[in-house]
Parts: structure tokens; C-alpha cells; sequence
């Protein structure tokens, strides 16, 4: 469409002017390859903040992630769970234009039936330089306060609701693809952004060969799409039908981040979700009675987290969660993290973690060692360790203050420990 072409960037430097030559990607010496290269090394080419707010900050994941359907050429994830998935593209194949969106799609189609463990083991096939939990891996260390058990569950509830920012990016997106996005955009199923960027790429006359101007340009978007919730009870009576409309602003904050769960929310979704009032009133009385064991609540998007801050040490041990889904959630490896990087005794950890398997029967604590070596411990309720396998909270009715001073009792023993340790 020469109607919507911007002309060659122009370049001005101490009064002259010149007009910058684009690099054209259909040359053989440049590549797909060489495209992923760029943008997974950069992923801050890709206008990804202008598109979806919630999916700034990536971090480049791996390229040539397998999936069922095919490998995917880029992935990136940030710091709060949002996955995003490239595919590039040079036209020389006039196939490819048509296909690109439904590649794309199938992709998307065939994460959807995945849980963490699954994109964990896709991501250390693709990496294996990284560890058991590649996501963690990667992303903690650019993260100053990271909360593990957020991060996990927002990546398993993307997973399950196929919520990706896809991309396709290349040179010259034809007029045919845009189209298939505006049909896709009239899909109501769908729960995914899809947007066609065009890299331009240009040559500094006066430069190295890899010295580039990129010019990003965002040719195409599907929009959000609200959808209701339509309940219908027994009768079918039109009293009985109440139908809701979420309202995003009760989710995702104006910055682009999820907003933290009520207490009044949580306490409704575990109701939803339990189907019990028992584990209700637990729920309650443990929010009510952190203070008393010298624990905080920190208040996530999946249900408060009861964390024991030492002052001293500067530093947090996050115990467990109440998450929404009626579940004991636990951060997989900050707890005994913490106790290594400081000396602690593992045993204080182990202790408070194998009282409260007893309080669930059908638990168990599992202990392993990253490649790196660090010992890990958590409680689980099934083969497996993460969202699927945790603990259901209905056993523990009735046994609230048993969980808790199993908890306040590894409080008091890191308290002594940590008075006791040899200065550095």
C-alpha cells in the first residue's frame, strides 16, 4: 500500500544531510536466523510495551522452542509471567503469507495444554545451560524483589487461558496477512494480542557493518475483546440468570501490572472453588492470626503470602501462601535459599516442612539439588512439585493452630540462629 510507506530515515550530522540505505532482508547473507539473533539478543527492538503494557520488560527465553506443533523462533517471558512468542519472517516464500498467522495460532493452541513443568522442560531442552527451573533462573537475578509464587502462578494461569502476545515480524508484511488479522479480530474465543511488525533496518553510511538504525513500525493489531460470564441456575428462571462483565481495571493496575487480590475476593474465589465454608473461616483466622506467630501478609494476585521479615538480615522467609484456587502453595526455593546463602541450618526448614505434611495426609516433602547445587525442600500432594501438586487447604481445617505453630517455631529457631551466627 504506497499510501502508508514512511521514507528512508535521514540522518544529520554537523549540517549534512544523508539519507540512511535500508538493508534489505531479502539478501541471502541476511538471514531468519540472523533476525531471530537480533531480536532475541534485543528484545527492546520490539515494540512490545506500545502494544500490551503487561508484557514489558522481556526476557529473552530461548529461540527455536519446540512445541507440538512446530518450534517457535523467539520467546521471551517478564517479570510478572506474561509469555510472549515471535515468529519472523522474511517474504521470499509467497506460501508463507498465509500460513503465518495460522502457524502462529497452533503454537498458541498447543502451549495452552501445558503446565509450568511442561514449559520448564521445553525451555531446558532449547537451553541447557539452565537449571531445573530455567524461568526462575532467569529471571530472578534482574529482579530486585522477586515473588517467586506470583511469578509461577501467573505463568501457569497464561498457560491455561492461552493468554500470549504473538508477534510476527519481518520485512515487507503483505496487505493478504493484515487481513487475516482483521478476521481474527472478529474471533471471540480468542484470548491472545497478534500484531505484524515490520523491522527496517538501515545502514549508517559511516559505520560498521552491524552498526544499525532500526526503525520498528506496529502495522497491524486484533483488539480485547470483553467477554461476559453468564451463570444459569436450576429452573432456568430469569431471576436465575445474572450475567457479569469483568471489568479490567479490577485486575490490571493503569501501569500495566496485576492488581493484588482482595481479601474479599480471596475469600469468595475459595469458596468457588472448595465449594467449602470450613476452608473459608481457615483462611480468615490464618490472615487474622499472622501477627501473632511474627509473620507478615503480603498481599499477591493469587492470595496473600505469610512471610517472616528479619530485620537484621535484611531479607524475607515466605512460608506458604493462601492461593485463590483453595491450594498451600509454597515459593519453591527461596525459603532454603535463603537458609543457605546465610549459614542457616537446613534443619529448621526441613523441620517446619515435614509438620506440616503430617496436617495433610497424602503429602509429602521433596527434597532435590539444582545443577548448581543448592538444596531445595517443598511439601507436596502429588508426583510432581509446582501449581498442579500442591496441597489442599481443607485438611487443615480445624488444624490452623498446629500449621501455625509449626511455623512460629521455625520463626523462633532462625531468630536464635541468626543471632548466633559468626559475623562475615
Amino acid at each position: 500500500m504506497p499510501g502508508r510507506q514512511l521514507s528512508g530515515p535521514l540522518l544529520i550530522v554537523d549540517g549534512t544531510v544523508s539519507r540512511l540505505q535500508r538493508v534489505s532482508l531479502r539478501n541471502p547473507s541476511f538471514d531468519e536466523a540472523r533476525l531471530q539473533s537480533l531480536l532475541f539478543s534485543h528484545p527492546e527492538l520490539l515494540p512490545i510495551e506500545e502494544l500490551e503494557p503487561v508484557f514489558r520488560r522481556p526476557i529473552p527465553v530461548a529461540r527455536e522452542l519446540l512445541t507440538p506443533a512446530g518450534p517457535i523462533d523467539v520467546v521471551y517471558i517478564n517479570e510478572d509471567g506474561f509469555l510472549c512468542l515471535v515468529e519472523t519472517k522474511l517474504w521470499r516464500n509467497p506460501e508463507s503469507r498465509r500460513s503465518v498467522v495460522a502457524q502462529i495460532i497452533d503454537y498458541t493452541k498447543e502451549m495452552a495444554k501445558w503446565c509450568y513443568e511442561d514449559l520448564c522442560a521445553a525451555v531446558r531442552r532449547a537451553r541447557p545451560d539452565l537449571g531445573t527451573d530455567p524461568l526462575v533462573e532467569l529471571v530472578r537475578g534482574g529482579v530486585e524483589e522477586f515473588d517467586e509464587l506470583t511469578f509461577v502462578d501467573s505463568i501457569s494461569r497464561n498457560l491455561r487461558l492461552g493468554r500470549f502476545l504473538l508477534l510476527i515480524a519481518g520485512d515487507g508484511i503483505r496487505e493478504d496477512v493484515e487481513h487475516l488479522v482483521e478476521f481474527l479480530q472478529k474471533t471471540p474465543q480468542l484470548h491472545f494480542t497478534l500484531a505484524l511488525v515490520e523491522i527496517g533496518l538501515y545502514q549508517l553510511s559511516d559505520g560498521k557493518a552491524d552498526d544499525l538504525l532500526v526503525q520498528p513500525r506496529i502495522l497491524a493489531r486484533t483488539q480485547e475483546v470483553t467477554r461476559s460470564i453468564v451463570e444459569i441456575n436450576a429452573g432456568i428462571k430469569p431471576t436465575d440468570v445474572r450475567i457479569t462483565i469483568p471489568r479490567r481495571d479490577d485486575v490490571v493496575a493503569t501501569d500495566g501490572k496485576r492488581r493484588p487480590i482482595t481479601e474479599q475476593l480471596l475469600l469468595e474465589e475459595l469458596r468457588a472453588s472448595t465449594h467449602d465454608d470450613n476452608v473459608v473461616q481457615l483462611a480468615s483466622w490464618l490472615i487474622d492470626n499472622a501477627e501473632r506467630y511474627q509473620l507478615t501478609v503480603d498481599w499477591g494476585d493469587s492470595g496473600p503470602v505469610f512471610k517472616y521479615y528479619d530485620d537484621e538480615l535484611g531479607t524475607f522467609f515466605p512460608f506458604f501462601q493462601i492461593h485463590r484456587s483453595g491450594v498451600l502453595a509454597q515459593a519453591r526455593s527461596q525459603l532454603a535459599s535463603e537458609c543457605q546463602r546465610f549459614g542457616l541450618p537446613m534443619s529448621i526448614i526441613q523441620e517446619c516442612l515435614n509438620s506440616i505434611a503430617e496436617l495433610i495426609p497424602g503429602s509429602k516433602v521433596i527434597s532435590y539439588k539444582t545443577p548448581g547445587g543448592r538444596l531445595q525442600e517443598l511439601v507436596v500432594f502429588g508426583p510432581k512439585f509446582g501449581p498442579t501438586d500442591w496441597p489442599p487447604l481443607t485438611p487443615l481445617v480445624g488444624k490452623e493452630e498446629q500449621l501455625m505453630n509449626a511455623v512460629g517455631k521455625a520463626v523462633n529457631q532462625l531468630q536464635k540462629a541468626i543471632a548466633t551466627r559468626p559475623p562475615n
